[in-house]
């Protein structure tokens, strides 16, 4: 991979949204008058999952960053994630990944420009 624009690995939560066919449900039940199974909107929030991804032998140049990982505090939405024998050439920071996240590495060589 070359001339990536942001980061040539990435799992990001953050753009967490709520079911759209969730929020139909709810939308109608309102409309009718029935609020029993009217839940707050943080209940019906939709996060993305990364799981179980393996990746390997990737060699990519001139990203601004190598790896990062963006997870949620109360959510377990990037686990088992295996990167390892990867060579990442980056402009700005090797990684940047968060601590609700469960990615292991392994054998990843980090170069700068």
């Amino acid at each position: 991979m070359n001339d990536i624009k942001d980061e040539a690995i990435i799992f990001d939560c953050t753009y967490i949204n709520k079911s759209v066919a969730h929020q139909l449900e709810q939308e109608k039940k309102k409309k009718e008058g029935d609020q029993s199974g009217v839940k707050p909107a943080s209940d019906n929030l939709f996060a993305p999952e990364f799981k179980d991804i393996h990746i390997y032998n990737i060699i990519c140049r001139e990203s601004q960053t190598g790896i990062r990982s963006v997870g949620l505090k109360d959510r377990n939405c990037v686990h088992d994630i295996d990167i390892h024998d990867c060579t990442l050439f980056y402009m700005e920071r090797a990684t940047d990944m968060d601590t609700y996240c469960d990615i292991k590495t392994a054998n990843i060589k980090y170069a700068t420009y």
